[in-house]
């Protein structure tokens, strides 16, 4: 027998192979048994490793040989000198050397010419030569030396003595207060709270609380200030004027206190009557009239160019009122609000805005900060620009064109579910038709779009009246055209169901997707093109028939081969149909089956996808 290669053996016994006796056989030959003895020489660098180990007896011997390694012996210290006058000392711990056989003194008083100093007093004593070297790296050649240091100090205290104050009336510009003096500054030092804007902003007097503005409240005051209302609550010093055409110069009312009312009532007694700033500006004039105020220049900058635009009136609280005439709004009629938080009452409740224009837009929203907590009714912007709105106190982002691309845009949902049902024994067909908006398809001249249902089926007996069951049950999807056709036809299938056996789908709910596509074709008139996949489904959603079609959106009384007219014209429903198939299908002999068919929509709805 012979001794065969690992891969060989390997190769007689791969899968489905049967070795013969002379492979078993060479197969165990070509290994060794346990019960077998190794020999040396078929053990790997057996030799080499054991040429390199000393002999047994060469060892033994140099073990017991007193002269081995002498010259590394010679050099070792005697035990016996351990310890003893020129011997040695152990190094088992260098505490209980120092202790037994060293002389060390731990203070600077004691002294001794054979002692040693310990390492804490050499610490304390480089302490105190720093101590002295800081003294003496001073860059005043006098204070070279301790004592000139010490009779400096002295002198020093002396002139503390004499400049020092201690208290807070003696005064002095070339005297200093002392730190207990500084301590009681600290102790009255004038403190105080800054006024908040709230506390600044008032309308009537208050308890006297030391408070402080600060520039930025007092800088906020003023803008206060500025856009608060104008309130005639105090007398105007004047020189009623009596008669039609006197003027009445602002500048020189100051000879007695008449009110508003009397100024206004004895001076405005005409049409022609004016009020001037001062004397030197006669042409800035206003009128007064029963219609209110007018202006033929001065005023124009703060709105007042209407001849009876603007009217001043005192309500029962003493507070003005003003009113703004109703005109047609153009882009020359500008109303300026003060930045200030408040209600603005508009008649008739309502705000009609100017056309825009090329150059003006009829309202803007400037970019800002959203409301920290949501009003309802509100229309804010955030800092990027994107619009919200707050309905019953929830903001709601409004979504624009950025966010297409990130969004499924559904062109038409069912809003009810589509019901049909069949009773009969008979070949029969019923139909349920639900309309459907032209932008479902028609909103673009070209689209992709996914059409998802989902269906619920159900198939039962109504009697056992007969032998017979039928043929088939069929349910199906179509798009039906009112005002159109579909390349000659008044309907096109999107998707069926057909069942064979009524045994196999009692009930049950399925989910259908169909993918379509719109375009433009031009041949030689303009009209849309719809392109699918018209699919058939067993009960168990396996597809069994697939036609791809391509129709041509049509008039009634078109008869060319394509088309002539637009999704975005065509009045288009879905249809939803059950059918059932007899062999014998107006059941003349009375054998056939009585069915019961529903057909239950319940969803449609078409995503455009781009």
């Amino acid at each position: 027998m012979a001794i065969q290669t690992l891969n060989t053996i390997k190769n007689w016994f791969k899968t489905g192979l049967k070795p013969s006796q002379e492979q078993f056989w060479d197969t165990w030959d070509s290994f060794r048994h346990k019960n077998e003895k190794l020999p040396l020489q078929d053990i790997e660098n057996l030799e080499i490793t054991l040429n390199s180990k000393a002999e047994k007896s060469e060892l033994d011997a140099h073990k017991t040989n007193v002269s081995a390694h002498s010259e590394l012996f010679n050099t070792k210290e005697n035990k016996a000198n351990k310890g003893i006058a020129n011997g040695y000392a152990p190094l088992n711990g260098f505490t209980k050397l120092a202790a037994q056989y060293l002389d060390i003194i731990n203070d600077l008083v004691s002294g001794g010419s054979n002692s040693l100093l310990s390492a804490e007093q050499g610490k304390i004593l480089q302490n105190q030569i720093n101590q002295i070297k800081t003294l003496l790296s001073s860059d005043n050649v006098n204070l070279n030396s301790l004592q000139k240091i010490v009779d400096t100090v002295e002198q020093i205290q002396l002139s503390l003595d004499t400049i020092l104050v201690n208290d807070l009336i003696s005064g002095g510009t070339t005297k200093a207060l002392s730190a207990e003096m500084g301590k009681k500054l600290n102790e009255i030092k004038l403190t105080a709270t800054i006024a908040t804007d709230t506390e600044t902003q008032i309308l009537s007097a208050v308890a006297e609380d030391n408070k402080v503005i600060s520039r930025s409240k007092l800088y906020n005051w003023w803008q206060w200030v500025k856009y608060s209302p104008l309130k005639w609550n105090n007398t105007i010093s004047a020189n009623p004027a009596t008669q039609p055409n006197e003027v009445v110069i602002l500048s020189q009312l100051n000879k007695s206190k008449p009110t508003l009312d009397d100024v206004l009532g004895a001076g405005m007694v005409a049409n022609n009557k004016s009020i001037y700033l001062d004397e030197g500006d006669l042409e800035y004039r206003g009128f007064m009239s029963s219609r209110g105020f007018s202006a033929s220049h001065g005023f124009s900058g703060i709105g007042m160019t209407s001849t009876d635009g603007i009217q001043f009136f005192i309500n029962e609280n003493n507070n003005g009122c003003t009113f703004l005439k109703e005109e047609k709004a153009t882009q020359y009629n500008n109303l300026l609000l003060p930045n200030k938080s408040g209600k603005l009452a508009i008649i008739k409740d309502s705000v009609e805005t100017a056309p825009g224009t090329k150059e003006i837009a009829p309202l803007i929203i400037p970019n800002g900060e959203l409301t920290t907590v949501p009003q309802s009714g509100a229309i804010e912007r955030d800092a990027f620009g994107n619009l919200y709105q707050t309905i019953s106190n929830i903001r709601y982002r409004l979504l624009d064109t950025r966010e297409y691309d990130n969004i499924l845009m559904t062109t038409w949902k069912s809003k009810i579910p589509a019901y049909l049902l069949i009773n009969t024994n008979k070949s029969n067909i019923v139909s349920k038709i639900v309309n459907i908006p032209a932008t479902t398809f028609g909103a673009t001249d070209f689209g992709s779009y996914t059409i998802k249902t989902v269906d619920h089926y159900e198939i039962e007996s109504y009697r056992e009246d007969g032998l017979y069951e039928p043929e088939n049950f069929l349910f199906e999807v179509y798009l039906k055209g009112k005002n159109c056709k579909f390349s000659g036809n008044d309907s096109i299938r999107l998707y069926f169901s057909l069942i064979n056996d009524c045994e196999a789908l009692t009930r049950k709910i399925r989910n259908y997707e169909i993918n379509l596509q719109t375009s433009l074709f031009e041949s030689p008139k303009v009209c849309s093109s719809l392109i699918f996949s018209d699919t058939g489904y067993d009960p168990l959603l396996n597809i069994i028939s697939e036609e791809f079609n391509q129709y041509f959106i049509q008039s009634l009384t078109y008869s060319g081969t394509y088309g002539d007219m637009k999704l975005s014209e065509a009045d288009i429903s879905f249809e939803y149909r059950i059918s059932i198939e007899y062999q014998d299908q107006k059941n003349s002999k009375e054998q056939n089956v009585t069915k019961v068919i529903k057909f239950n929509n319940l969803s449609t709805m078409v995503l455009k996808l781009q």
